[in-house]
């Protein structure tokens, strides 16, 4: 943890890191000038997910951080503002005027720049400095700025460009390059599917213009076969000189560690993306449950397992970089599906879970759409996670490739939830929400729950999980628990009566909390009866005084400064209580009391139990031997 008292300004980003740095978040040592490594941080923060940079703080030999702030804040803050204005500093000008301001970093008036840097949009990058790109990139990974390979920068001014490479019109190949019968098969699919398509009665170079498989450069006065149309209907040969090496690897093993070495079934496949489609699908949805069931008379022939399979299929086939030429692989196994092509994400995970969509090859999107192989741009993910869900298994692994330039996405045949378990969130019916009740179910077998687990068990947004999450908590259901990095949520006071399950008891405390509590009645450094240290979690409704001494806070929305100040002594003067147990009794944010705690302290009405160790895991407020109580 930073040394000193922090700010509030500063305070969401040590609850939110603590004492690391990260893949979008760094502190930097700026006593009077900007330190050299600043312009290779906004370099890598814009080329890969954006992020925050905190000028004025420093790392000690023992990786400690220490606010030393800036000298002439606003001095270093307009020169950080003219440089990265500069193109011969910054090719692009990733932050606008209100993205850096000057910050106290501590509580003495000290002062730092905080500077947030966005992500650069695909068609900004890359972001490089000081005029020259193949020296000047960089990318964020894990907690670091990394120079980017000659191979790299290439790569981002490709995908820089307004014309997606499926759209290109290929100058060296014409119709010899398309196998005929693969474009009839398409044609009597698209027919069956759209009876009254005006596309059935045209040729067939006017069929694949309409679908976009031959276009035109008006630019350049030229027309023919485009790279979507030598992807789907092309031949073995046309393939190879289109990629060089073409190659989509499907694998059935028995034990998913030895997919390298031993399969029970293969096909290697180096034709076009519809034959591969034709060939591999039916062997990934053998032995998968057809239900019954009427669409508009129609039979449809597709359970969950075929719609989430299917889409994930596609999704490899369309954003799939076949500027690249590393195989693209599916593997099926007893423990699931794993799919993984070369090219990453265009969009960030958060938003690719909302539906978010950026295409690599628009126009294969389109002809596997036409067919009904595929939904809109932007819903297959989406699509995916909800029907696997349905099927009771864990959400999908996604890793958009940040660290490597490629996309994987594993489906496997692990269930959240048992039996039992899903016939008590069926139970709960529509008094919540899906991602209530997985959170509540989640809570009730006793397994913390979080806002990366939740988001992965539903697919939501970070936005609209935390949403989740607070509104659980506000209304009883969740106890918030932890700080920083370490913040979960575990069953609330109120939860028995949203289940209406009287087995339901707060889960036992931790083998450390049991070993708080058999020290209760020792006293602490400072000489103060340490009675209730152990105090877990949300135990603290357990405690009927604690539960009374709260209430004027819970009742009321607005509160006097000196009301809210002495229900705090009262309740720490009941039992030393933590920031999280706190705040979860008076129904009040962590940031809110931060500040009243500190003039507490301050004043000498409340102490830290461990004062000597202000950052101890256990730390609790109690009171000053000076201080009284009106409990």
């Amino acid at each position: 943890m930073i040394q000193s008292q922090i700010p509030t300004l500063l305070q969401t980003f040590i609850d939110r890191y603590g004492d690391k740095e990260a893949i979008d978040f760094e502190y930097k040592a700026s006593r009077n000038m900007l330190p050299a490594g600043l312009w290779d941080t906004v370099s890598a923060f814009a080329n890969t997910h954006g992020g925050w940079i905190v000028l004025g703080v420093v790392q000690d030999e023992d990786g400690q951080f220490i606010a030393e702030g800036v000298q002439n804040a606003s001095a270093l803050l307009q020169t950080f503002h003219d440089l990265v204005r500069n193109p011969q500093k910054v090719s692009f000008p990733v932050c606008r005027a209100d993205d850096a301001e000057i910050s106290r970093v501590v509580d003495d008036g000290t002062e730092g720049v905080v500077i947030r840097i966005p992500a650069a949009s695909r068609t900004h990058r890359p972001v490089y400095i000081n005029g020259n790109p193949y020296a000047g990139t960089f990318v964020r990974r894990h907690g670091g700025d990394y120079h980017c390979t000659k191979q790299e920068v290439n790569r981002m001014m490709r995908e820089a460009s307004e014309v997606a490479a499926d759209s290109t019109i290929l100058s060296r190949f014409d119709w010899s390059d398309l196998d005929l019968e693969t474009l009839a098969r398409y044609r009597r699919r698209h027919q069956i599917l759209n009876p009254g398509s005006p596309w059935i009665g045209l040729e067939d170079s006017g069929f694949l213009r309409a679908i976009g498989g031959f276009g035109r450069d008006r630019d350049r006065g030229e027309e023919g076969i485009t790279g979507a149309g030598v992807l789907m209907f092309g031949t073995e040969e046309a393939l190879r000189d289109l990629r060089g090496r073409h190659l989509i690897d499907y694998r059935e093993v028995a034990d998913e560690g030895d997919d390298d070495r031993r399969w029970e079934d293969r096909i290697a496949w180096g034709g076009n993306l519809y034959l591969a489609f034709e060939s591999i699908y039916p062997k990934l949805v053998a032995g998968q449950p057809v239900p019954f069931r009427l669409e508009r008379g129609t039979r449809i022939d597709e359970g969950d397992a075929h719609i989430a399979l299917r889409e994930a299929l596609v999704n490899l086939f369309v954003h799939t970089d076949y500027a690249e030429t590393q195989v693209s692989l599916i593997v099926r196994s007893p423990a699931g599906y794993r799919f993984r092509n070369p090219g990453n994400s265009r969009v960030a995970e958060a938003d690719l879970l909302r539906g978010g969509s950026d295409p690599r090859n628009p126009r294969l999107v389109q002809m596997f759409r036409y067919v009904g192989l595929a939904e809109e741009a932007g819903t297959g993910i989406p699509k995916i996670i909800e029907a696997w869900r349905a099927l009771g298994y864990q959400g999908p692994a996604i890793n958009v490739g940040t660290e490597r330039y490629e996309f994987s996405l594993e489906l496997r045949h692990s269930h959240f939830l048992a039996e039992d378990e899903r016939t008590r969130l069926h139970a709960l019916g529509d008094r919540f929400t899906e991602a209530e009740r997985m959170a509540l179910v989640r809570a009730k077998r006793g397994d913390p729950v979080d806002n990366q687990t939740l988001r992965h068990i539903t697919g939501q947004h970070p936005a609209d999980t935390t949403k989740t999450l607070r509104g659980l908590r506000k209304q009883g259901f969740l106890a918030k628990q932890g700080a920083g990095r370490g913040v979960h949520y575990e069953l609330g006071p109120h939860a028995s009566d949203a289940y209406g399950w009287p087995s339901l008891h707060p889960v036992e405390p931790k083998s450390e909390d049991r070993e708080s509590n058999s020290v209760s009645m020792r006293e602490n450094s400072a000489g103060i009866p340490a009675k209730s240290e152990g105090i877990v979690g949300s135990r603290v409704w357990e405690d009927e005084d604690l539960v009374r001494l709260s209430a004027p806070a819970r009742n009321q929305r607005r509160m006097a400064a000196e009301i809210r100040d002495q229900v705090l002594v009262d309740l720490c003067a009941h039992v030393p209580l933590s920031l999280e147990q706190l705040a979860a009794l008076m129904e009040r944010s962590e940031s809110y009391l931060r500040e009243p705690l500190r003039a507490l302290i301050a004043a000498r009405r409340l102490t830290f139990l461990y004062p000597e160790r202000p950052n101890h895991p256990r730390q609790r407020y109690t009171i000053s031997s000076r201080t009284g109580s009106s409990a």
